[in-house]
């Protein structure tokens, strides 16, 4: 029987799918050894005999500045630390190394002063990126599996920031775009079995430089009506292997 092993960040979600799934839960930290576990978002070196997502992966996926480097050593798009040439020119957005599904951005406008935080966390400018969509694409083993659009809820957000809007799921379609194909090689660098690659559409840039890949989510939230099914099927597939 497996287990599915979850971050403090990703219990919610972790316990969601260990209880779709009809096995036990536990948190990364509380179990030694298990035949099979399924890495939510866990980052802890658990002996097993077989893992999904092991945990070095999960740490690689989880450094979001260090993801990007990466990324963009092979070619890909990836946001931009802001250099001293950037402030008063561009629009930059402050954030912390844990994103905290974007509450954690302080934007600095045109001509603005350098925000002063008083949070005690380490905070990194990054050049905020023009754009007319923000998509997550979920990949399983290589294969892109689901891709969402994110949509303006009622909720109040900043213009910029869309971490208080909703996900829409559509039917993938040209999987030889780079929409799609940034987010499997991106799943693929890091190690991992699965994940769910936020992107960014660009505008103003060229097709091959247009989806800006922003993170790796190894601990996303499932919804009953597409993410949640389409993982539990293919876990149980692995299960059975």
């Amino acid at each position: 029987m497996a287990v599915v092993v979850y971050s403090k960040a990703g219990d919610g979600t972790g316990q969601k799918l260990a209880a779709a799934l009809g096995v036990e839960a536990n948190l990364d930290s509380d179990i030694l050894y298990q035949e099979k576990l399924v890495g939510w978002g866990a980052t802890q070196a658990i002996t097993s005999r077989k893992r999904l997502n092991k945990a070095a992966a999960v740490r690689v996926a989880s450094r979001k500045v260090g993801l990007w480097e990466m990324l963009g050593a092979e070619g890909m798009p990836t946001p931009q630390l802001a250099t001293l040439e950037d402030y008063g020119k561009k629009i930059i957005l402050w954030r912390t190394q844990n994103h905290a599904a974007g509450t954690d951005i302080v934007v600095q406008e045109i001509g603005e002063e350098i925000p002063t935080f008083i949070d005690g966390r380490i905070h990194y400018p990054v050049v905020y990126v023009p754009n007319d969509g923000e998509y997550r694409i979920w990949v399983w083993k290589g294969e892109v599996i689901l891709a969402q659009r994110k949509w303006k809820t009622i909720a109040p957000c900043h213009e910029w920031i869309r971490s208080h809007w909703a996900w829409e799921g559509f039917t993938p379609q040209d999987l030889a775009s780079p929409l799609y194909t940034n987010a499997t090689n991106t799943v693929k660098l890091c190690g991992l079995d699965f994940g769910a690659v936020d992107v960014l559409r660009a505008t103003n840039v060229s097709r091959e430089k247009r989806y800006v890949v922003l993170e790796v989510n190894t601990a996303p939230v499932l919804r009953e009506e597409d993410s949640l099914p389409l993982f539990v099927e293919r876990i149980k597939g692995w299960m059975e292997e």
